[in-house]
């Protein structure tokens, strides 16, 4: 967490004084935020014998996973459907969302694209399965890995917006069963390759249907 914050500011700053776009701040701003994830996780590692020490090996034929993770989000919101009519109609999302939508360049975003299918799922697998899962894996793996998906689950709740009650009771249960998923798949596989793929994709599909024009989503038959 202090590496992305760190990486925040670092790019973030320079920006805001030279009076930079607000393209320029989201994009660059989060490209700052995950790279620090990645940075503090790799120092940390390198007392352990590296990355590979963390599981950091991706294999050409992983790339499979990547419709395992499309397929998870297609299939979850389904699952929380019945819970999400009972909650009611109230509004929630995440702060990423509101940003990619606040982009008007093409170019902005597809970096923004690139960055949450690709640098965030890298970071974010780092932090929690190869730090966090491996940390805790003497206590039991079983409980590690159910630790770890409520801490990546918690994770994914900072910044909700709209209806913040309604957003936890939905996305929480989603996203740890996510969690738990990556790390069932990190621990048979014995690196994060797999668990990178999977989180690219479920995080590709959200990113495709945020890209679409308004207009176009407004003209689909219901």
């Amino acid at each position: 967490m202090a590496g992305g914050l760190i990486g925040v500011i670092v790019v973030g700053l320079p920006i805001l004084a030279a009076g930079g776009e607000t393209d320029d701040l989201i994009v660059l701003g989060s490209i700052g935020q995950f790279s620090g994830h990645v940075a503090a996780v790799w120092w940390l590692a390198r007392s352990r014998g590296g990355a590979a020490s963390l599981g950091f090996q991706v294999e050409p034929w992983d790339g499979i996973y990547l419709f395992v993770g499309v397929g998870l989000q297609v299939v979850l919101p389904l699952l929380v459907a019945p819970v999400a009519a009972l909650v009611g109609d109230g509004q929630t999302g995440q702060e990423v969302a509101d940003q990619i939508r606040l982009l008007g360049g093409t170019a902005a975003r597809v970096a923004m694209a690139g960055v949450v299918t690709i640098l965030a799922p890298i970071a974010e697998e780092l932090m929690f399965r190869g730090v966090l899962l491996k940390s805790l894996s003497a206590g039991g793996i079983r409980r590690a890995s159910l630790i770890t998906a409520a801490c990546f689950s918690g994770y994914h709740l900072f910044g909700l917006t709209g209806d913040l009650l309604t957003g936890v009771i939905l996305l929480f249960p989603m996203f740890l069963l996510v969690g738990l998923l990556l790390a069932r798949v990190t621990v048979r596989r014995g690196r994060l390759g797999p668990a990178i793929f999977i989180h690219s994709g479920f995080n590709l599909l959200a990113v495709v249907v945020l890209l679409i024009p308004p207009e176009l989503l407004e003209q689909a038959p219901a």
